[in-house]
């Protein structure tokens, strides 16, 4: 996207003081959203959620550090971080899929499909459908809608539309990466009883209490209600997470060294909870029909 096609965005969808576009350091086109309780950034490269802070807080995202330039024909990347939509699938690289994991829905460029704003909120719909490069990886005709609302909370609706006649098979993911000041001493909390699935080991367990991670973890956790929150004594912050369309939330941390994108020690400063649909847990959907995966970030001071 050029500079001029930026400036046009602004000028159909913007608003003073509350909607703009700007270009990143990479030439990426980024959204700038604001309202009286706070702002966000939103790239639409991936629809990735870049920043989320609420007026008077800390903020909520941790976001790694930016990736090395790369060469005019490789694709663009974006640092490691924020809230990134996992969709087609979630997880390891689909077979035949090019080796993207998590999906390419975090790879391709969103349109800008409309923005709105009230007293109270500031509103960014972002949309994705298929394509010739799309169906080499995932044989469907689909419509893809990412709504940002931002406002006293923070929220995401992710929502897939079977736009074919044949059945479709998805597993998808928000995975909000939260920034903590040190996460031995942050604790999720509303797991206690909570079904266990660890993605490393493959084992299943039930959690007592609540969740102290020190290491590297990938695991899914099935809460009894649709609801976690994150406590940081240090931060003196609780972050509530609310959800819906999955029965599911994913946590996770690389572990020590640099991993999955992120540079070595920064895994002690963040860590990923969110709602997934998981491999084993697929969202079906007829042709015509909708699913939508969403959650609502609210930070709160201790």
């Amino acid at each position: 996207m050029t500079l001029a096609e930026v400036n046009r965005l602004t000028k159909r969808f913007g608003a003073p003081g509350r909607i703009g576009f700007r270009m990143d350091g990479r030439g990426l086109p980024v959204a700038v959203l604001a309202c009286k309780f706070g702002y966000a950034e939103v790239s639409l490269y991936g629809a990735r959620v870049l920043t989320y802070k609420p007026t008077g807080h800390a903020p909520v995202l941790f976001l790694g550090k930016d990736a090395a330039p790369v060469s005019p024909s490789a694709a663009p990347t974006l640092p490691p971080g924020g809230i990134a939509p996992c969709w087609p699938w979630f997880g390891p690289a689909a077979e035949g899929s090019g080796g993207i994991e998590h999906g390419f829905a975090r790879r391709e460029e969103w349109s800008v499909v409309s923005t709105s704003y009230s007293d109270d909120v500031t509103e960014l719909s972002l949309g994705l459908v298929d394509s010739p490069e799309t169906k080499a990886f995932f044989p469907y005709s689909f419509a893809l809608m990412l709504h940002v609302t931002l406002g006293m909370s923070f929220k995401v609706e992710l929502t897939a539309r079977n736009a074919g006649i044949a059945p479709m098979t998805l597993t998808e993911g928000l995975l909000p990466c939260f920034r903590v000041m040190r996460i031995e001493e942050v604790r999720l909390e509303e797991v206690d009883g909570a079904a266990v699935e660890n993605r490393l080991t493959g084992e299943k367990s039930r959690q007592e209490g609540g969740l102290v991670v020190e290491k590297e973890h990938d695991a899914l956790y099935f809460p009894r209600r649709a609801y976690v929150c994150l406590v940081d004594q240090t931060l003196r912050r609780k972050i509530d997470l609310l959800f819906t369309g999955a029965k599911s939330v994913a946590v996770w941390n690389p572990g020590e060294g640099a991993s999955g994108g992120f540079a070595e020690g920064e895994n002690r400063q963040m860590l990923c909870v969110g709602p997934v649909n998981a491999p084993g847990h697929p969202v079906k959907l007829k042709p015509g029909e909708k699913h939508t995966l969403g959650m609502t970030v609210q930070s709160k001071l201790l």
